[in-house]
């Protein structure tokens, strides 16, 4: 049966002009902004809040239906008070509802406002999509406390600056004799 009615609707609603809806963050009553580090599944995801400290926050089923969260988006939360799943163990992290999440195109607006923690915009490789390697995408230097591996590390460091400073020598030394009439190629280098 052939559509007389006209067009779907979905296309007239295509080329809208919707933007990034700015959520207030109320911290009276308990609400704060945090980057997901880990989804840990069934809709939980591990948070670092602005205060520095890691929570488990939980997506609630509102949003569930209307975004989809990642690791590394910055996401509104609220603590939960006193009820089902306030109550934190020895141990335990302290337990949070993700309430909403802010677009891209907000982060800088939320940089600006005073009280947030510019450690919750530094761009990590879980963000970025990059270091797949390893299981967290943090990457955790050797121990150098070590004398012996401190010691070791300073010698490869002294060792690629003097292979640094040859090679600077040697091109320079290559371009005077190239201008000076000499058929040396300094891209060969």
């Amino acid at each position: 049966m052939p559509n007389l009615k006209g067009g779907k609707k979905y296309k007239s609603s295509k080329h809208g002009n919707d933007k990034a809806e700015m959520h207030e963050i109320n911290r009276s009553e308990g609400q704060d902004i945090a980057r997901v580090i880990k989804a840990l599944g069934n809709c939980n995801m591990l948070l670092l809040c602005n205060d520095g400290k890691e929570r488990l926050g939980h997506i609630r089923s509102g949003i569930k239906k209307k975004c989809r969260i990642y690791t590394g988006d910055i996401v509104l939360y609220s603590n939960r008070t006193e009820g089902v799943g306030a109550i934190v163990h020895a141990g335990e992290l302290e337990k949070t509802d993700i309430l909403a999440k802010f677009d891209q195109e907000l982060h800088s607006k939320l940089k600006k406002e005073k009280g947030i923690n510019a450690s919750l915009f530094i761009s990590t490789d879980i963000a970025n999509g990059g270091n797949k390697e390893s299981e967290d995408a943090y990457d955790f230097d050797e121990d150098a406390s070590s004398a012996d591996g401190s010691e070791d590390e300073e010698k490869t460091r002294a060792a690629a600056k003097k292979e640094a400073e040859r090679k600077i020598a040697t091109a320079r030394n290559t371009k005077q004799a190239q201008v000076e009439g000499d058929d040396l190629d300094i891209d060969a280098i």
